[in-house]
């Protein structure tokens, strides 16, 4: 925050077990009452609490990243558009697979997989319209993915985000197959999936499993909603299909979304014409925040 000569007294941030909602409410209301002009929550874990407490201090201004659950005329919300991340990865994974078949994987309790399933094999069969979309809700990834792995499954998107449980499985399968076998690779979603990092750079493994991930520039948002702030700007866009929902959702074009890889692309060609397709709107999609 140098370039808006705000130091370090200016702000406080706090960083808690993200599975406790009553501590949620205990610091954003600490925090409101504490006189702060702007407060900021990161995730979905943060909607009930801001919910509340907006309306309990409708002076203070709040932003929301990461969710479109909060209708409050004090509340920012900064959202990430979904459908086009899930498009470009079902694109490039299909382009990507020897077998021909994408796979998807969640937990059971995942809101999004319905439509993260349909927009991902929509991507994938653009880019290749014979491709086969496998995809398996389970809490168990340990005793799902083999499964997934013997219907020939080699490039596995998983939305699965409670440990590297995943990633670590696939990696293991791999490092039992022959050298020149065909090894799965596995996508997913940052910074949901923070330990896809962790694990990318391990040196556990003698295969880096992961191919892409759709990355949410939670960094941007947040730069963004303190500068408006401090200029006193508002950032009230309306957000397509969030009724009552004001702020701004990123996608390809804005930069606030982008699409990283690992190692070499498959058909990058025509995996860029596909993304910018994407991108200028040539291609389109429903706009649906995460």
């Amino acid at each position: 925050m140098k370039k808006l000569n705000i130091s370090s007294f200016d702000l406080k941030e706090q960083i808690f077990d993200p599975n406790t909602a009553g501590d949620r409410f205990t610091r954003v209301r600490f925090l409101a009452r504490n006189g702060y002009q702007l407060i900021i929550g990161v995730g979905a874990g943060f909607a009930p609490a801001i919910n509340q407490i907006a309306m309990e201090y409708p002076k203070t201004q709040f932003a929301i990243i990461d969710s479109e659950q909060v209708a409050m005329a004090n509340v920012t919300t900064l959202s990430f558009d979904r459908n086009q991340g899930l498009f470009v990865a079902g694109a490039a994974l299909a382009l990507a697979s020897k077998s021909g078949k994408v796979c998807f994987f969640a937990d059971t309790k995942n809101a999004f997989s319905k439509s993260d399933i349909a927009m991902l094999g929509k991507g994938a069969t653009y880019a290749k319209a014979n491709t086969q979309i496998i995809s398996k809700l389970s809490d168990e990834p340990k005793l799902t993915l083999p499964e997934l792995l013997k219907q020939g499954c080699d490039q596995i998107f998983s939305t699965w985000d409670a440990d590297d449980q995943v990633i670590r499985t696939i990696a293991t399968a791999n490092d039992l197959l022959p050298k020149n076998a065909v090894k799965t690779k596995v996508s997913g979603i940052l910074p949901d999936q923070f330990f896809l990092n962790i694990s990318a750079i391990s040196n556990t493994y003698k295969n880096n499993p992961r191919y892409l991930t759709i990355k949410k520039r939670t960094d941007i948002a947040v730069e963004q909603v303190i500068t408006s702030a401090y200029q006193e700007r508002s950032m009230n866009e309306i957000l397509p299909g969030a009724p009552g929902v004001y702020g701004k959702r990123y996608n390809l074009s804005n930069g606030g979304l982008q699409i990283e890889y690992v190692g070499p692309i498959t058909n990058s060609a025509r995996l860029s014409t596909i993304t910018s397709a994407v991108r200028t709107g040539k291609i389109k999609l429903d706009s649906t925040g995460s």
